[in-house]
């Protein structure tokens, strides 16, 4: 005989959604679910967006910056100025800072970005250390800038320094290949000083690619060390960033001055010539100006504007109309031989000076292919190599430099 089961307890009473004949939720119901779920997904959507714009990933966008006058923001004092001429000389900036994932998303649609890693963006190096090299970069190229330009008015213009500090090594160059890293400085090349920048290319200048050279490296010194620099008189600490007249500096160790033997390559536009493979600026440039120059670049890094200041300066000392009224952007790096040097972000560069309307723009041979690609047809570029070569190009479009030829000649600035 089967056991007796009782009845289950009818479940309680809850609320209950009302139901159509065949047992479905009737229309009017699932109507007023829906806003809800599209309220939902509408919130969700924005959120997400938002955040896109905000939250950072771990690339970089190298973008367009601006076009920045440099006439306004020199100042002269020991001499007259001329600051009201006609058209100006601008110089160039990029724009680099982390990508959030919109910026990440679009910048890969856009031919004037470049999305990088950060070992692309601070090859070597971080955030914070690249920002601090590249204002010291400026520093010295607004200093360097000024040297050059007095000396093309006639000017005679003292100067020294202790090292060139390398700025960028050329990947896979030799210099690369023998562990030289932006930040060193080379004092010497086979036992020869090197005090200021160009004394690294004359040291190079008369070898040969295959030929190997001994370059003596301090490297970059960090927070509280010494560097051991060598001179005539043997070799002197100097504790980083500090002033050693009080003879402190033999309180802390210095940092080891190494050699390195470099097989010299070939230069990319010259197989015959030998080629190291480094940029560099001159370490503790001193100086002595017979014009006081002073050049207001905020927190603007780098040293690419020499050029620009260079004939800015020319110009803010010489009456007549440097640009013959065009709005002119230059970038190049300018050494203490009026050489203008290569530099980085040629692509975002020229759609910077593209958007601003500029009419010329002064570019290193070096650059001149890739600029001239992404200048589109209202865009004149031109390749200069030296500050003279700058100033034909202007003279050739209409830009007075007759006023320069006649200083530089012991006119009304006169050489000291």
């Amino acid at each position: 005989m089967e056991p007796i089961v009782p009845p289950a307890d009818p479940p309680p009473e809850g609320r209950r959604l009302p139901l159509a004949p065949d047992g479905e939720v009737p229309a009017s119901a699932r109507a007023r679910r829906w806003p809800w779920v599209v309220s939902g997904v509408v919130v969700l959507l924005v959120l997400t967006v938002v955040g896109s714009l905000f939250v950072p990933t771990p690339y970089y966008r190298l973008a367009p910056g601006s076009v920045r006058t440099t006439e306004s923001l020199i100042e002269v004092r020991g001499a007259p100025s001329y600051a009201d001429d006609a058209g100006e000389i601008g110089y160039t900036t990029i724009s680099l800072g982390p990508a959030t994932a919109f910026e990440l998303v679009t910048g890969w649609f856009d031919p004037d970005v470049e999305i990088l890693s950060r070992d692309e963006a601070f090859p070597g190096t971080d955030p914070d250390e690249s920002r601090e090299r590249n204002l010291e970069a400026m520093a010295v190229s607004k200093d360097v800038a000024a040297v050059v330009a007095l000396e093309a008015l006639g000017y005679e213009v003292p100067y020294d320094g202790d090292g060139a500090q390398v700025v960028e090594v050329v990947a896979d160059g030799p210099a690369a290949a023998a562990g030289l890293e932006v930040g060193d400085t080379i004092v010497a090349i086979d036992g020869a000083p090197v005090r200021v920048a160009e004394d690294v290319g004359a040291a190079v200048d008369g070898l040969v690619p295959g030929d190997v050279v001994t370059v003596t490296v301090e490297p970059y010194p960090e927070d509280g060390a010494t560097v051991a620099h060598a001179s005539g008189d043997g070799a002197d600490e100097v504790p980083a960033g500090t002033d050693t007249t009080d003879g402190d500096a033999d309180a802390a160790e210095p940092t080891a001055v190494r050699t390195v033997e470099v097989a010299l390559g070939e230069r990319p536009d010259d197989p015959a010539a030998a080629f190291l493979g480094v940029a560099t600026m001159t370490r503790g440039l001193t100086f002595d100006l017979p014009v006081d120059v002073t050049i207001d670049t905020g927190q603007v890094g780098g040293p690419s504007a020499g050029l620009a200041f260079s004939l800015g300066i020319v110009d803010v000392l010489t009456p007549g109309d440097l640009t013959g009224g065009r709005r002119v952007a230059t970038t190049g790096t300018i050494n203490l031989a009026g050489d203008v040097g290569p530099i980085g972000g040629i692509e975002q560069k020229t759609a910077a000076v593209r958007a601003a309307g500029v009419e010329l723009f002064l570019v290193p041979p070096d650059e001149f292919e890739a600029a001239s690609a992404a200048a589109g047809s209202d865009l004149e570029v031109v390749a200069v190599a030296t500050l003279d070569d700058a100033l034909e190009a202007l003279a050739a479009r209409g830009g007075d430099t007759a006023p320069v030829e006649q200083q530089a000649a012991g006119g009304s600035a006169g050489g000291s």
